[in-house]
């Protein structure tokens, strides 16, 4: 029998390690959370049943351990008093158990309390008697900059739609935006672009789902029409032939997208003025394409037999045809 724990003793020990090391938050998470607490006003706070008057200005830092128990926090001031229960929540390294094999790291941290921390930063509406788990953003400040203009850089990029891209978006209301984007194609040497020209332009609702100091989140609903002219190569082969004849010729291919394309955002400071917005977005969008000046009496033939030919499918003439639509990119925007 001890014989047979020795080799049992050793394999537990074994999975046992192997779970714990796929575990973030087990692992790395601390027993103390930092919080930095700001109020509407100026107030004292009730801690542990201990009164702390506050005689700094600005916000309040201090340290909390960790449990999954609200902190209960009392606040003070001539006008108000009020108690607040802040709530823990899942520490960001608990996140990073995806990337663990099988996301075995989850379950391990599910188990264990130490996946849970704090806020890092709370602010706490004295008047309203609620906080939020960030800074809320100025809306005095956001109401006085009501416009901006955004450039797209990396929309000259690619052979796909190569284009310079302009924004102009106006401010509606603390949680809601209208943006109009224009884009001018741009020649580029590839079958898609060539001696491409035309334009694209884009209506966009915003609607902001959280303000804070730094960054806006936020999730749009656009609408796109894109009318635009180039060239390409194609083959071409007679009707009802075993594929012996195949002519390349140049063709002028006339295209108009239809897309409406909901996307999910964020708006990030990059100082007092300057915005960085990177959003992804997935939708559908209805495709026309034409062949301007196609050879008498051929058929269009994807000549090159690749599994996916991505030229020969967009320059495909079709009327009518839904697609999917795949949205990804960053603007870099100026306030005013």
């Amino acid at each position: 029998m001890l014989h047979k724990n020795v080799k049992i003793i050793p394999a537990i020990a074994t999975i046992a390690m192997c779970l714990f090391m796929q575990s973030c938050a087990s692992l790395f998470n601390s027993r103390y959370s930092t919080v930095t607490i700001e109020t509407s006003e100026p107030a004292n706070f009730i801690i542990d049943e201990d009164t702390l008057i506050n005689k700094m200005p600005g916000p309040f830092t201090t340290v909390f351990e960790n449990t999954t128990q609200p902190l209960s926090i009392g606040f003070f001031n001539e006008q108000h008093q009020t108690r607040i229960s802040i709530l823990p929540v899942r520490s960001k390294l608990y996140y990073l158990n995806l990337f663990s094999p099988y996301a075995l790291g989850f379950l391990v941290d599910e188990l264990n309390t130490k996946k849970w921390e704090y806020p890092r930063r709370v602010y706490v509406d004295l008047a309203g008697g609620f906080y939020t788990p960030y800074l809320p953003a100025d809306s005095a400040l956001l109401i006085s900059r009501p416009n901006r203009i955004a450039l797209t850089p990396l929309s000259p990029v690619g052979g796909q739609h190569p284009g310079l891209k302009i924004s102009y978006q106006h401010m509606l209301s603390i949680k809601h935006s209208l943006q109009f984007t224009y884009k001018h194609f741009i020649p580029f040497n590839s079958e898609l672009a060539r001696k491409a020209r035309g334009f694209a332009a884009t209506t966009e609702v915003k609607r902001f789902y959280r303000n804070t100091r730094n960054s806006r989140f936020y999730l749009s609903l656009g609408y796109e029409y894109l009318n635009k002219t180039s060239e390409a190569s194609l083959s071409f082969t007679e009707p009802d032939s075993q594929g012996d004849i195949v002519v390349w010729q140049l063709t002028q291919i006339k295209k108009q997208f239809h897309s409406l394309t909901p996307r999910w955002g964020i708006e990030y400071s990059l100082g007092k003025r300057l915005i960085l917005d990177g959003f992804a977005g997935f939708g559908a969008r209805i495709r026309n394409v034409e062949h301007i000046n196609p050879p008498e009496n051929l058929d269009h033939l994807n000549a090159q037999w690749e599994w996916i030919n991505y030229n020969f499918a967009s320059n495909r003439q079709v009327k009518n045809q839904w697609a999917l639509n795949l949205d990804l990119n960053l603007k870099i925007a100026w306030l005013f």
